[in-house]
């Protein structure tokens, strides 16, 4: 067996298991087209070595005949993979008719070739003739071949051009990918053209050879990225109207894609070229780089505020196929609006709807929080209940509105007088407590003193004050705080209210009723 014959053997055996294997992939589906050129052109290398090893011209012949089962298929399989890469609208009446009519005129040109003995619309003669040991058959073109051979070349010029202009208009990863297709497409039309246009030492047959490089490069584009099954129009157009800040580097970080919501985060990307490092962007927005470097190892979503005004929200996503690391997806959100939104309702789940002030349970959750930080410092806590004197009376005379009126100064008040960490909070009705951190039994009073008399000259009621103290002597759990300071609380109330009293740690106080 000759040369010729052995790599038009190789060529048919590496086209037929490339299309074995897509077609053994989850999304075959989509690459039928794809699948039905390979073996069309696996065809095409596999009866071209039979013919060249062939006897006589009746064997030649015959191998001819099953070369032309595919060789006139070629230009419209193509055509389709081109069409479906490209998006163009296959299922639109003009556009469907087109790809019918080129399958019905490579049916014919079978039809024709098969029948040329009896005819001279495709051969005018038919010879036998040996090149190097290399048999073939060689003939005169009749009117059909030459319609053939334009309509080959045009269906060529027409899918380059469609790759081309794809190529124009995208961007990133999809313009590698149409640049990978033309690449792939292109071969073959070249190989072609120097056949029929360029006098070579022989007249061999040698277009079957370009399509295992060809489709290697081709299928190389679909198995590492779904060339034939990303609809590229379609993709981009979702890709670069999605809210989110996308970006899509490879594994070390060089930029391939980017949508408009990226580039209004990160206005350096619009200077970046595919391929080049992303690091420039990190100025865009402080810590990006710290938060990526933490998010390759922990694949966690994380949140941080620039300049603490707006908060994003940033995922790194790993992009694999075939269990091959390709790159990462960014994304990047800005959840400012939520971040704010979801403040407001911690606030409102922990606040006392009239006055503002802290409610009953986040009451208890912060001075369970106060304590175990006061005992694990050894520093001392007070805790002030207070009531107001009366008030039930106020309610009678004056109505809810006003006594609600009267509350929320209250409330003020005792926001106003508070430091910053302590804790002013309404702990039910009338009454009123105030967390003191690092408050000594001197400090409280003081504190309690000042505020009785502010409610006593701004509003209709006085206040009767209650003061506990914890410190390193004797550490109270929250349990006891509140006990020793409603005792102290009551204890102002049968002394005469309107006044303060600091609890004794050594003696309970029976509530006055």
């Amino acid at each position: 067996m000759h040369w010729f014959a052995t790599i038009n053997f190789i060529a048919t055996v590496l086209l037929v298991l490339l299309a074995v294997f897509i077609g053994l992939r989850s999304d075959r589906r989509k690459n039928i087209s794809f699948i039905l050129l390979l073996f069309a052109m696996a065809n095409y290398s596999f009866g071209l070595a039979f013919e060249s090893l062939s006897t006589g011209l009746s064997e030649a012949w015959f191998w001819s005949r099953v070369q032309y089962l595919t060789i006139p298929l070629l230009p419209s399989l193509l055509l389709l993979v081109v069409c479906r890469f490209t998006d163009v609208p296959i299922q639109r009446p003009l556009v469907k008719s087109m790809l019918i009519g080129c399958f019905a005129f490579s049916l014919l040109i079978t039809l024709l070739h098969w029948s040329s003995p009896w005819h001279s619309l495709y051969y005018l003669d038919t010879q036998f003739t040996r090149v190097d040991r290399i048999a073939a058959v060689v003939f005169t073109p009749g009117l059909f071949y030459h319609l053939f051979d334009a309509f080959y070349y045009l269906i060529a010029a027409t899918v380059l051009v469609l790759v081309a202009r794809r190529a124009v208009l995208l961007q990133g990863l999809f313009r590698a990918q149409a640049v990978v297709i033309f690449v792939g497409i292109a071969l073959p039309w070249v190989v072609a053209l120097v056949e029929d246009y360029v006098l070579l030492p022989s007249r061999l047959d040698l277009l079957p050879m370009s399509f295992v490089p060809s489709a290697l490069i081709l299928g190389y584009g679909l198995l590492n990225w779904g060339l034939l099954g990303l609809d590229p129009i379609v993709m981009r157009t979702v890709f670069r109207a999605i809210p989110s800040g996308c970006i899509i580097v490879d594994r070390r970080r060089r930029l391939l894609e980017f949508n408009v919501a990226a580039a209004r985060m990160f206005p350096r990307l619009e200077y970046l070229k595919t391929g080049q490092s992303i690091e420039s962007i990190y100025q865009d927005m402080p810590g990006f780089g710290t938060v990526l470097d933490t998010l390759v190892e922990s694949d966690q979503w994380q949140i941080w505020t620039p300049e603490n005004r707006t908060h994003y929200r940033v995922q790194l996503t790993w992009l694999e196929q075939d269990q091959m690391h390709l790159g990462y997806l960014i994304l990047i959100q800005d959840v400012t609006q939520q971040i704010i939104a979801e403040t407001l309702l911690r606030e409102r789940a922990e606040l006392d709807g009239l006055t503002g002030v802290l409610n009953r349970s986040s009451f208890d959750e912060q001075l369970h929080q106060s304590v175990e930080a006061n005992n694990l410092a050894g520093t001392s806590l007070a805790l002030i209940f207070f009531d107001l004197d009366h008030f039930k009376a106020l309610n009678d005379t004056q109505g809810h509105q006003a006594g609600d009126e009267v509350l929320k100064a209250v409330a003020s008040s005792a926001y106003e007088q508070s430091r910053q960490g302590d804790r002013v909070a309404r702990y039910g009705g009338e009454e009123f407590a105030i967390i003191l951190p690092k408050t000594d039994e001197a400090g409280a009073r003081v504190i309690a003193e000042r505020l009785r008399k502010t409610i006593a000259e701004n509003t209709p009621v006085t206040a009767s004050m209650g003061v506990a103290v914890s410190d390193g002597h004797r550490p109270l759990s929250p349990q006891d705080l509140v006990h020793y300071a409603d005792q102290a609380l009551y204890q102002a109330k049968g002394s005469g209210r309107n006044r303060t009293e600091v609890a004794s740690l050594t003696a309970d106080t029976a509530r006055p009723k």
